[in-house]
């Protein structure tokens, strides 16, 4: 169990004590509604100050501040809010010498929600982008980053998937006006903290489970993103980049409640989440619904029934019952019998390392001007030969006893023990020498290294269990079900993933985990069901939404829905997202139908149990093809500014990842049109009458790639030049800061993790680097580009991939 990194309570940060006592008696004598509506107050009272104009607040790149410091008791500031940047907009509140806290806030000493100064890990740097179409949101894009965990770098594991959490607050935010956004994300904030003013809620039970020193750290935080949440809100006129600025401090917010993300599990084996998967199987059938245009009852079974999977899949209920300790509830036994098996590791490492330590090097002094004299060696030990022998035999003998323990950390360690006892045994055997003693040495070096990850495991296994576990499972259950409900509601009413009673198949999911904690013992189990299912059932009913989610639009996944009639055919609905860059679908230069044909020609050879294996084959080959090497660093520069290239090689990640043929075929089919030129923004979007029996020519559409090559021409011009050799130099600096970021040992699976895929990236790189380089001193020699040969390159490029993509289309 990774430890979880406890920060120091901040100096000079004021003691609570009788104020806190005097706090807490307040709350009590407060509802929960007393509470949110106090808050929905203050907040009004500062969107109407602003009305008015008190301290006349503008936003804008130099940030947004009052006229004086008099105008208010709080002085808002925000950094560089320039898009441009991908930075975040922090919030800074100063408080002025001797300010006065607003009456609303001195009834709540305990939970004061103000800002406080962060250190730099904690600073909200999400920036998300909010898109309006006719004045109301029509998307939310937030990208690769993530808000700050509790845990620092190492990020740890989210209970409710990442992703999940995002797509419930841009459902929450879609189809609004700017100011109906921001009251919503209002409304959810208070939902959200209202537990901090309920001492026997849910939630402060919870709260309270955590050490006290986690307690002080993550106040600190937690009040500083609920106040960020708020400022923005309150700030008039409304842009926005303020509501995403919003959306990102709430989020994190979210993110650093108890439970919401726990110690990560890598150093006992965890594997990967599988996020994007369940997430892609969650939307399907909204999007078929949405986007595809079936009706709800037409959407098919296969998907409804993978859309229930994908759903439990964004929980991840084994972190939950982790952190829980909840195998000391179920299994006691069992629990006392490993955390006695990890003890006897322990002591067995330190027995090797001892061993090691015999191997004495002593090094000669240095003398100046003269060679610096052989290290000497020698054993060092009051045992006889015979005792160290037998030390030998008992190590190794204790390591085959241990045997697996199934954790990462305890199994490295047996391994580690046993080639250090054997390097001593090999030592041993002849004269000891410098190298053999450097590498005993070095043995029993790397046992010390390793025997951190046992020491946090057998710390997690000495822990008493979370302070009444079944509120905190029954918590998260009901949770994850109400943030689905709200989030998927056509997956969620349509595949039964409530069933008829929420309550009772929350429990039954978790009791099929709880089932196979080795050495469960089933009475223990029904106990903590019953109890969790007494604490789901009185954070009321769980119901499922009527409607469909209309913000899987913007969802921009998961557009096409896979299935498989039969083991030779797939059915294929729905058309990949365009590139970023590119207006609406675009235009495909090689008809989409004819693209799924040789998807289909592909199922039809090889079967739906070898089309993964098989489409992995194609996406390494179209990676060092022709259409990257040489059409990559031709991309129009606004694609290329938008992270057409990364989408790509996300897309491609995606398909050597893919854990189901479904998921193969789609990611695959989302690669294939983020390649260069697949899609353009010029021409038309008739479709040219795909058909699926048309001719070669018929379903290539030549003249929006040439009047696509023609706008790449135009950025050619002499005018235009150093603008888009800047685009090709930004583009390049992001894929190499990409690749350098994911060489982090404690980075997820990445571009660098598969060969292929670190290989394009990297040729990428340089390609666009290259080009930018020609363009520059193609710029300072004052000569011409030759814009007719990339017009032609691009022309003949895309014909060959087109008749490539065709032959296999008609594959007999």
């Amino acid at each position: 169990m990774a430890t979880p990194r406890i920060h120091p309570k901040k100096a000079g940060k004021p003691k609570k004590g009788a104020v806190a006592a005097k706090g807490a008696a307040l709350i009590r004598r407060k509802s929960a509604g007393d509470v949110v509506a106090q808050r929905r107050a203050a907040a009004k009272q500062h969107r109407d100050a602003g009305a008015r104009g008190v301290g006349e607040i503008m936003a804008g790149p130099a940030g947004i501040a009052p006229k004086t410091k008099a105008d208010t008791a709080k002085r808002v500031r925000f950094a560089d809010l320039a898009p441009a940047t991908g930075e975040s907009v922090p919030m800074v509140v100063d408080d002025p010498a001797g300010g006065e806290e607003p009456p609303a806030r001195k009834a709540r000493p305990v939970w004061a929600m103000q800002a406080r100064t962060l250190r730099e890990g904690e600073k909200v740097k999400l920036a998300p982008h909010v898109r309006l179409k006719n004045d109301v949101i029509a998307g939310v894009a937030v990208g690769r980053m993530r808000t700050p965990s509790p845990f620092g770098a190492k990020m740890g594991d989210h209970t409710a998937a990442w992703a999940t959490v995002v797509d419930d607050v841009h459902a929450l935010v879609f189809g609004k006006t700017l100011a109906e956004a921001a009251e919503a994300l209002l409304e959810r904030q208070d939902e959200s903290e209202a537990w901090t003013g309920q001492p026997d809620s849910a939630g402060m039970k919870a709260w309270n489970s955590l050490e006290q020193q986690d307690r002080d750290h993550r106040q600190d935080v937690l009040e500083t993103y609920a106040a960020s949440t708020r400022a923005l809100l309150s700030v008039r006129p409304l842009t926005p980049q303020l509501i995403g600025s919003a959306m990102a401090n709430h989020l994190a917010f979210l993110n650093f409640l108890p439970y919401a993300t726990v110690p990560a599990a890598s150093e006992r084996g965890s594997k990967g989440s599988g996020e994007g998967t369940a997430r892609a199987r969650a939307l399907a059938p909204d999007l078929a619904v949405v986007v595809g245009g079936q009706a709800p009852e037409d959407v098919p079974p296969p998907v409804l029934q993978k859309a229930s999977e994908g759903m439990w899949g964004l929980l991840s209920l084994d972190a939950a019952v982790r952190e829980a300790c909840v195998d000391q509830i179920v299994a006691p036994s069992a629990h006392a019998a490993l955390t006695e098996r990890v003890e006897k590791l322990q002591a067995l490492s330190h027995r090797a390392w001892d061993l090691t330590a015999l191997a004495r090097i002593t090094e000669a002094a240095p003398t100046p001007g003269r060679r610096r004299a052989p290290a000497k060696v020698k054993w060092s030990t009051d045992k006889t030969s015979k005792e160290v022998d037998e030390e030998i035999a008992a190590l190794l003998e204790g390591c085959e006893e241990l045997g697996k323990f199934g954790y990462e950390a305890a199994d490295r360690l047996v391994v580690q023990i046993r080639e250090a006892v054997l390097a001593v045994r090999g030592a041993r055997s002849e004269k000891l020498r410098v190298q053999a003693a450097r590498d005993v040495r070095a043995q029993g070096a790397a046992i010390t290294r390793l025997q951190a990850g046992t020491d946090s495991l057998l710390s997690h296994l000495r822990r008493s269990p979370a302070e009444d576990s079944a509120n905190l499972l029954g918590r998260l259950l009901h949770e994850h079900q109400e943030r689905m409900a709200r989030t998927y509601p056509v997956g969620v009413r349509r595949s039964g993933f409530l069933g008829t009673d929420a309550t009772a198949t929350a429990v039954a999911r978790l009791k099929t985990l709880l089932d196979k904690v080795p050495g469960a013992e089933p009475a223990a189990v029904a106990r903590l069901l019953d109890e969790v299912a007494g604490v789901h059932r009185g954070l009321g009913a769980v119901t499922a939404k009527d409607g469909s989610g209309a913000w899987v639009r913007a969802a921009r996944t998961a557009d096409v829905v896979v299935s498989f009639p039969t083991t030779g055919s797939v059915s294929i609905q729905g058309r990949a997202a365009a590139p970023s860059g590119v207006a609406g679908m675009g235009s495909h230069t090689t008809a989409w139908l004819t693209e799924v044909q040789a998807v289909e020609k592909m199922v039809a050879r090889v079967g739906k149990d070898g089309i993964a294996d098989r489409l992995r084959i194609e996406v390494a080959d179209d990676l060092r093809g022709d259409l990257m090497k040489k059409l990559a660093s031709q991309l129009p520069a606004e694609q290329l500014e938008a992270g057409q290239l990364g989408d790509v090689f996300d897309a491609a990640q995606q398909v050597l990842e893919a854990e189901s043929p479904e998921d193969a075929v789609s990611s695959y089919l989302a690669f294939r049109n983020l390649l260069p030129y697949a899609t353009v923004d010029a021409g038309d979007r008739g479709g040219h009458g795909e058909r699926r029996d048309g001719k070669l020519n018929d379903v290539f559409d030549k003249a929006s790639l040439r009047a696509a090559a023609l706008q790449k021409a135009d950025e050619l011009k002499p005018t235009r030049l150093a603008a888009t050799a800047g685009s090709l130099a930004t583009a390049a600096q992001v894929l190499r800061t990409t690749l350098a970021a994911e060489k982090d040992p404690d980075a997820p699976a990445g571009w660098h993790s598969y060969p292929a895929l670190k290989a394009a990236a990297t040729a990428a790189a340089a390609a666009l680097e290259k080009e930018s380089a020609r363009l520059d001193d193609a710029l300072r020699g004052g000569k011409p580009v030759d814009r007719v040969a990339v017009v032609a390159a691009i022309q003949n490029v895309r014909a060959a991939e087109h008749r490539k993509v065709f032959a296999q289309a008609r594959k007999k």
